[in-house]
């Protein structure tokens, strides 16, 4: 079994395309947890409040790939890939 954080997560949802630091191209650092559905936030995406009330908003809580909480569940081996140690 890897790590038991965030990014061996089979809820988490990191971007794919990894973030770039220094010319080198690194895993994903941040991303959202799946594990519960989204919760309302009453914030648009810049983080400021709403100002139309008939406008919902909804997000998964943003985590660190090098966080971890009591809910890990390993994400699987996808077909072709090894178990990352």
């Amino acid at each position: 079994m890897g790590k038991q954080n965030c990014s061996g997560c089979r809820f988490w949802d990191g971007d794919d395309n990894g973030v770039r630091i220094a010319g080198v191209l690194e895993p994903a650092v941040l991303g959202t947890c799946q594990r519960y559905p989204p919760v309302y936030t009453g914030r648009g995406d810049d983080g400021d409040a709403l100002e139309r009330p008939d406008v919902l908003a909804f997000d998964q809580p943003t985590t660190m790939a090098s966080e971890w909480c009591g809910e890990f569940q390993e994400r699987p081996v996808e077909a072709g890939q090894q178990a990352v140690q």
